[in-house]
C-alpha cells in the first residue's frame, strides 16, 4: 500500500511511545497508477515526490521520499522546499522540488552528524531509482548507526585471587599492557632457531609470485584495464541548448541519449534544457545513459481529471486551463455513452499552455469480435467537364 501523504499531521506518537501512520484517505494499492483527483496533485504541498508531480507511476520509494522531508524538518525545525512563508505559492514549491537540491540538515543543525545527512539525501533523491528501495533499508542504515556493536570485554586476571590458589605471580615481569604476567606460561628465550631452505624451496618461493603476477598482467591487458582512461569521459553541459542540440552534444561525447523530462523553469525558455543528469564535467563511463529534462516554460498548468465527464464538459474544462484537443472515438464498458474514459497525457501532468491533450470519448458500441471495420474506398475522379 501505498500511503501518498506522509507529513507530521499524519504521524502520531502514543503514551507508550508507540508511533501510529494515520489519514489513509490518498492510499491506494501498488498496483494503481492514478495519482490524482480534479485535476490537482494528490498530497501536500512540500512532501510530495517528483514523480507524483510528473503525472508517473508511484510506489512505495513515493512515501520513502516524504519520509526524508519529514526526517530533515525534524532535524532542522525547516522544510527543506517550502512553503518558507504563507505567501509562497504551489508553483514555487513544485520547482524547488523538481529542480532544486536541499541544503544539508547539518547546515541548518550542527548537531546533526555527516551520515545523517547521507540518510536524508538519499531519501529525497530525485530520481526514485536513486533512493532507499525500501522502508527496511531505511530502517537498516539508521539503525547501523545508533545501534552500536557489543565492544569485547577483556578480563585482566586478579592477582591476589591467584596467589589464594596457591599460584606464583612473577610480579617483576610485566606484559607490554601493564598487566602481571603468570608465572609457568610460555615464554620464549633465547636466540631464535635459523630456518633453513632447500634450492628447490627458495626457487618456488620466487617462481610463484613471479607466474602469479605475469598472469595478473595478462588479464588486465586482454580486459583493456589498462586503457581505463580511455574508457572514462567528461559529461557535457547541456543546460540552456535546445533539445536537438543536447541530443548531438550527448553522442559525440561517446554517451547514449537517457531519459528525458519535461518540467517548468522560472529563468529557462521553453524547448531548451534545464537540467541533467549526470551534472556537466563530471567523469563517467563512456556509453552510459544521459537524462535530461525540457523545459516547459514558466506558463504551466496540470491536465485536469476530466475522466467520465460528458465530451462537451471535459472539452470546456481543458479549453479552459488553454489547452488544446484532439478527441478519438473509443469504447469502454465503465463509462456512459459519450463521455471521456481516457485522457492523454495523464491527469496531474504538467504542460504548457497551448499544448495538445488527446481525448478518448466512449461511443457507446462495442466492437464485434473477429470483424474489422472495412476503410471507404476512395471514389475515381470524375473527368473534367469542358
Amino acid at each position: 500500500v501505498i500511503h501518498r501523504d506522509v507529513k507530521p499531521d499524519n504521524v502520531f506518537l502514543l503514551a507508550d511511545d508507540t508511533i501510529k501512520l494515520v489519514d489513509f484517505g490518498l492510499a491506494r494499492l501498488m498496483t494503481t497508477t492514478s495519482m490524482t483527483r480534479s485535476g490537482s496533485i494528490m498530497g501536500s504541498p512540500g512532501y510530495i515526490a517528483p514523480e507524483i508531480i510528473e503525472g508517473r507511476k508511484a510506489d512505495s520509494r513515493t512515501d520513502i521520499f516524504s519520509f526524508g522531508v519529514v526526517l530533515y524538518e525534524m532535524l532542522t525545525g525547516e522544510r527543506p522546499f517550502g512553503p518558507y512563508t504563507a505567501f509562497e505559492s504551489y508553483a514555487t514549491v513544485i520547482y524547488r522540488i523538481l529542480s532544486e537540491q536541499s541544503k544539508n540538515p547539518s547546515e541548518l543543525n550542527p548537531a546533526v552528524e555527516p551520515w545523517l545527512d547521507d540518510v536524508v539525501r538519499r531519501c529525497m533523491m530525485k530520481n526514485p531509482d536513486e533512493r532507499f528501495q525500501s522502508a527496511g533499508e531505511v530502517l537498516e542504515a539508521i539503525d547501523s548507526h545508533v545501534v552500536p556493536a557489543p565492544s569485547p570485554v577483556k578480563t585482566v586476571p586478579d592477582v591476589e585471587a591467584l596467589r589464594g590458589e596457591g599460584r606464583e605471580v612473577a610480579t617483576e615481569e610485566m606484559t607490554g599492557a601493564g598487566r602481571p604476567m603468570i608465572a609457568g606460561a610460555e615464554q620464549k628465550t633465547g636466540a631464535p632457531r635459523k630456518r633453513r631452505f632447500s634450492p628447490l624451496k627458495v626457487g618456488l618461493m620466487i617462481a610463484v609470485p613471479l607466474i602469479i603476477a605475469a598472469i595478473i598482467v595478462g588479464v588486465l591487458a586482454l580486459t583493456g584495464a589498462f586503457n581505463s582512461a580511455s574508457a572514462q569521459v567528461e559529461s557535457p553541459n547541456l543546460i540552456n541548448l535546445e533539445e536537438k542540440d543536447a541530443v548531438k552534444a550527448i553522442r559525440a561525447a561517446g554517451l547514449n541519449v537517457g531519459k528525458k523530462t519535461p518540467g517548468f523553469s522560472y529563468d529557462i525558455w521553453r524547448g531548451k534544457i534545464m537540467r541533467q543528469f549526470p551534472e556537466a564535467g563530471k567523469t563517467v563511463p563512456r556509453g552510459s545513459s544521459m537524462d535530461y529534462w525540457v523545459s516547459l516554460g514558466n506558463d504551466v498548468v496540470q491536465v485536469p481529471d476530466v475522466v467520465n465527464q460528458p465530451e462537451a464538459s471535459a472539452t470546456a474544462t481543458l479549453m479552459a486551463y488553454g489547452l488544446k484537443i484532439t478527441r478519438l472515438p473509443g469504447f469502454n464498458a465503465q463509462v456512459a455513452p459519450g463521455n471521456v474514459f481516457e485522457i492523454t497525457p495523464a491527469p496531474g501532468t504538467l504542460v504548457a499552455k497551448g499544448d495538445t491533450v488527446r481525448m478518448r470519448i466512449n461511443t457507446g458500441a462495442a466492437p464485434k469480435p473477429g470483424r474489422s471495420v472495412p476503410l471507404p474506398r476512395p471514389k475515381a475522379s470524375q473527368p473534367a467537364s469542358p
